[in-house]
């Protein structure tokens, strides 16, 4: 694979409506809490629900339709003082699930765990207590693919962005390895892409200025920095945040993250669940639909996304400590995508070889795409990539429009 590094071209606004079909008017689950994910149940033909609720990460089960069963709800560590969560379906049938907590300050821990099938604790490790050392324990991504995984953290926030702890099969910290030229980790998401290389999708902004952008950065199995783009989300008066979910879908790569507008007096990090869909090959933004109608001050956070396998997403977020879904049904398009690439997944890492050509494009400067070739550092590096990074060129900018999608009852 051709590792090149290139300023990105955002998509015009007539290729709009390519990806997202009809959505579902806004559900309330029967989950109270936050932190809501789910993941296919075959066995049950539903989906495993997960929530964050009394200090420990609540595992319970939904119909296709999202009806909540709470036939076999269980609490999943036994601790009570957990703040943040995420987890993921790993390929051998196992899940890997990384939280993080206050011991003596403000997010110094994070614990992992390793469950089997039937969500039985078969690892568990203290990855920092109390730390000391800069690292900031806050809103972690975590992939388990067949090449990665772990989860990723900024260490110290204001020196490496993105830090990757990998895992071993007792949860247990195994190596960990600065991501340079990452996007800040916190919020952030992590993709095992079909073709074995790592994606990592966070936030990117400009010393002083609303968050707009997010950074996709590439990395191989042996930390090779890859393509890495800027990639221009938001709409004037908008900002987007917390891209906590990506997923891949045949040819387009689909983000659940917040967006609002700056016009409004939000609570905290509050706004608008949000999907936006980029071209897999160019990163291209292709579309885009804000799902929930939230009007500050009030909104929610926490955002997930994942493929139903067939011709759905379901998008979750949580709001004052309730959980909310849509259903989001895919343009042929998309679906007819997926026996031309090969690569599915499904909101866990474990998505299908892609035999597809290889999908990186050649550099626009001659340089050969090395990241070497510049100082060490890529063409349009933002090194931090958070507050204070220097703000990359971008080449034919036109925002594509923010579109809100008819509703269809489910």
């Amino acid at each position: 694979m051709s590792f090149a590094v290139l300023l990105f071209v955002v998509a015009s606004p007539a290729l709009a409506g390519s990806v997202f079909g009809d959505a579902s008017d806004e559900m309330e689950l029967d989950l109270d809490g936050n932190w809501p994910r789910a993941f296919l149940d075959h066995q049950r033909n539903g989906f495993f629900l997960f929530s964050a609720g009394g200090g420990d990460f609540k595992l319970t089960h939904a119909t296709s339709e999202l009806r909540v069963d709470h036939f076999d709800d269980r609490l999943l560590t036994g601790r009570k003082d957990l703040k943040d969560h995420d987890i993921r379906p790993c390929p051998d049938g196992t899940w890997l699930h990384v939280s993080t907590g206050d011991t003596k300050s403000d997010h110094d821990s994070a614990w992992s765990w390793r469950y089997d099938a039937d969500f039985a604790i078969a690892g568990h490790a203290t990855i920092a207590e109390a730390s000391t050392d800069g690292s900031n324990f806050v809103d972690v991504p975590v992939v388990c693919g067949p090449e990665f995984q772990g989860f990723a953290y900024p260490f110290p926030p204001a020196t490496v962005p993105a830090r990757f702890a990998s895992l071993g099969d007792d949860a247990s910290l195994v190596e960990s390895v600065d991501l340079m030229y990452g996007p800040f980790a916190t919020g952030a998401s992590l993709v095992n892409d079909s073709d074995g290389t790592l994606w990592i999708l966070g936030g990117y902004t400009d010393e002083g200025l609303p968050a707009t952008r997010f950074i996709a950065a590439q990395y191989s199995t042996d930390w090779e920095v890859g393509i890495r783009r800027v990639l221009s989300v938001a709409p004037d008066g908008y900002e987007a945040y917390w891209a906590q979910t990506t997923i891949r879908v045949g040819g387009v790569f689909i983000v659940a993250h917040m967006m609002r507008d700056l016009a409004g007096n939000w609570t905290q990090q509050d706004g608008n669940l949000t999907l936006s869909a980029f071209d897999a090959t160019t990163w291209e933004l292709v579309d885009q639909v804000q799902l929930s109608q939230n009007v500050a001050p009030n909104g929610g956070m926490q955002p997930f996304v994942m493929f139903d396998e067939e011709d759905r997403l379901v998008a979750l977020y949580s709001k004052q400590l309730h959980n909310y879904a849509f259903i989001v049904e895919l343009q042929p398009e998309v679906l007819a995508s997926l026996e031309d690439t090969g690569s599915t997944d499904t909101g866990g890492d474990s998505g299908t070889p892609d035999t597809a050509a290889d999908t990186g494009t050649g550099d626009t400067d001659g340089t050969g795409g090395n990241p070497d070739d510049t100082g060490g550092k890529p063409d349009d590096c933002a090194c931090g990539g958070g507050s204070g990074a220097a703000a990359p060129a971008l080449v034919g900018v036109a925002l594509l429009a923010l579109r809100r999608r008819g509703r269809r009852a489910v």
